[in-house]
């Protein structure tokens, strides 16, 4: 459980495709859940669910007298119990109208059909766990996650990715249990999984491309999103603390401030005068010469109280029941005092065949790093007492062999003594080291809120400067558009010049025709007079008169008829003036508002400077933090030591 009080901590939603190539249909539930959950998405099935056991493994290991940190969500399913599932285990198992009801209800942070069956996650197993104070782990695939984003819970996003889609189809295959068709149903689903598997829907995005390095990557973001499992694993037991002896986070962020934070954790226990290294010295396949002896002289122990832990080895790789005479001196003050007397020692595979009856032969079965058992030919222990500084000097003799040379390995661990000041001292540093490990984790959360600001500023940088782009190509389309108007407009300027000319040589025309008619009217007049000698002129005269009226006439309405046309073009000329203003003026618009858009640029450019300056500052000091954890974890004990 967790304290009273205290939030429980965020779970953690393990996601990947389930059943790729099916057709899921889901309902969005708005449900009301503490904490926060942790997604982990993978592509592909390979992978992904040892990556998460090894992750509890992991942890387990760090702190296997506690309990798990770890919970899973079950799932709900509509399909039956297969062989060896349990209710309320693997499966919480019920019924369709039941899931429906419920899922109506709201009780469903996701689920999802499949062939006629409901799979889902309900509220109440997510708060199930969440009450125990585990962190909870909730294995759905990407079309439930996306459900989840639309719920109320509050979740990190780990999508873990196949290198390529090549490796995936390479392990898909290497199963042996698809059909092509099922193989290549899942490839596309995949694809278009791993196409939305990228950082802007993700808070992380781990290629899985080498398993241990995976793990690795991912036990260090567990321990940044969550401080209590990275101050476990370093050895600082939450119940077992004392108050933090000062705040670390008070101290000013640079040496003079770590040198201050340290002089307060040692009070008068510096760590140059009291420090615990353990130290390991080994060497493998050290040759003994055939008749010769060899002696081996470790470095000096300074310290009484230290600890010393011993094993030999006698390396016989074809089996041929060697032994070697060893043994273990420790020089004080010039005088060799032996730890153990010197006497026959076998190879360990030949152990049974040889037995224990030579009181001098002696052979241990230890644990190896990897907690498998090891055969050694002889190992011990013992302490140095008040006797430091001593040198510890194996002795090997091989001097009975006149032909075979013999190999041996060996390993020295010293372990110098704690006292009650370092114990002290460790104390008080573990007692700041998770304050150390939030200021961390806040400082990391500040980085990434300026680093998502500088992103969201850098797409709203790139909008603009599209939408500026647009604007430039829109004045510089209004500027042709104006130009088009003008060459229009100076060519109907030039057809009215013309159709004006016209109109003039023929009014100056029919000028003409009116003085010709005027001349012929003092002919008649003149031909009247003579009326009677000259009668057959004066009618022709007067036929010729009425034509010329009529042309006369014509011309005349000729004349209107241009006079009209002209007005037209003129009143057309004035309408493409009108029309050139107006686009004008929107030009001068958009130029004025494309002016805008360049000052709104200008400074969220320089707001993005200021909030990627701000990231750099914050980077700074988680820098300087991590160098502040590094010296406080120097100052740790192992307490068993002193036993």
């Amino acid at each position: 459980m967790t304290e009273e009080g205290a939030p429980p901590p965020r779970p953690v939603v393990i996601c990947g495709p389930s059943g790729v190539g099916e057709y899921y249909s889901y309902l969005s539930a708005k449900v009301s859940c503490l904490g926060r959950l942790t997604e982990l998405f993978c592509a592909g099935r390979r992978g992904k669910g040892t990556l998460i056991e090894l992750l509890q493994k992991h942890f387990a290991e760090a702190h296997p007298s506690e309990a798990s940190k770890f919970g899973f969500s079950v799932s709900h399913t509509t399909r039956k119990p297969r062989d060896g599932e349990q209710h309320g285990v693997h499966y919480n198992f019920t019924t369709v109208d039941d899931i429906k009801k419920e899922i109506s209800e709201g009780k469903f942070v996701e689920y999802a059909e499949v062939h006629g069956n409901y799979y889902g996650t309900s509220v109440e197993s997510v708060e199930s766990v969440l009450s125990k104070g585990k962190i909870c782990l909730l294995d759905i695939d990407i079309q439930g996650a996306q459900n989840v984003k639309k719920s109320s819970l509050d979740a990190y996003y780990i999508f873990i990715s196949p290198p390529s889609m090549e490796e995936l189809e390479r392990r898909l295959r290497g199963r042996g249990t698809e059909k092509e068709e099922s193989i290549l149903k899942r490839l596309k689903n995949a694809k278009s999984e791993m196409d939305y598997g990228t950082e802007d829907n993700f808070d992380k995005v781990l290629v899985n491309n080498d398993l241990q390095q995976t793990l690795e990557d991912l036990v260090e973001l567990f321990s940044k999103w969550f401080p209590s499992l990275l101050a476990e694993s370093n050895g600082v037991e939450n119940g077992n603390l004392m108050p933090p002896v000062v705040d670390p986070l008070s101290y000013p962020k640079n040496d003079e401030g770590l040198r201050a934070l340290l002089s307060a954790i040692d009070e008068d226990c510096p760590l140059e005068g009291y420090v615990q290294t353990e130290l390991n010295y080994k060497a493998a396949n050290v040759k003994i010469p055939a008749g010769k002896t060899l002696d081996i002289p470790l470095p000096p122990v300074e310290h009484n109280g230290s600890k010393i832990e011993w094993s030999v080895t006698l390396v016989d790789e074809y089996n041929e029941s060697l032994d070697l005479d060893f043994g273990l001196v420790v020089v004080v003050e010039g005088n060799e005092v032996e730890c153990r007397k010197k006497g026959r020692i076998v190879a360990p595979a030949n152990v049974e065949k040889e037995g224990n009856d030579d009181a001098t032969s002696e052979t241990d079965v230890g644990d190896d790093a990897d907690g498998d058992q090891q055969v050694v030919s002889a190992k011990g222990k013992f302490t140095v007492a008040n006797s430091a500084p001593v040198t510890v000097i194996l002795k090997l003799d091989n001097s009975y062999s006149w032909l075979k040379p013999k190999f041996v390995s060996y390993e020295f661990t010293i372990m110098p003594p704690v006292d009650s000041n370092m114990i002290k001292r460790s104390e008080r540093a573990k007692s700041v080291l998770p304050s150390i490990i939030m200021g961390q984790q806040e400082l990391e959360d500040a980085k990434n809120i300026q680093l998502s600001r500088a992103k969201a500023l850098g797409r709203m940088e790139v909008e603009m400067e599209g939408k500026r782009s647009d604007l430039s190509n829109q004045i510089d389309d209004g500027k042709k558009e104006v130009g088009e108007m003008k060459r229009r407009i100076e060519e109907a300027q030039d057809e009215a010049k013309r159709k004006a000319e016209a109109i003039k040589s023929a009014l100056d025309a029919a000028r003409k025709e009116d003085e010709s008619i005027d001349d012929c009217t003092k002919s008649i007049i003149a031909l009247e007079e003579e009326c009677a000698r000259l009668k057959r002129q004066w009618e022709e005269l007067k036929v010729e008169r009425a034509v010329r009226e009529e042309e006369r006439l014509k011309f005349e309405q000729a004349a209107a008829n241009a006079k009209g046309e002209r007005e037209n073009l003129q009143e057309e000329i004035s309408a493409k003036r009108g029309e050139e203003q107006g686009k004008l003026k929107h030009l001068e618009g958009l130029e004025s508002e494309r002016k805008l858009l360049e000052n709104n640029l200008i400074d969220l450019t320089a707001e993005k400077k200021a909030r990627e300056d701000e990231g750099d500052g914050y980077a700074g000091e988680i820098k300087f933090l991590n160098l502040m954890m590094e010296k406080v974890k120097l100052r740790f004990v192992d307490i068993k030591s002193k036993k």
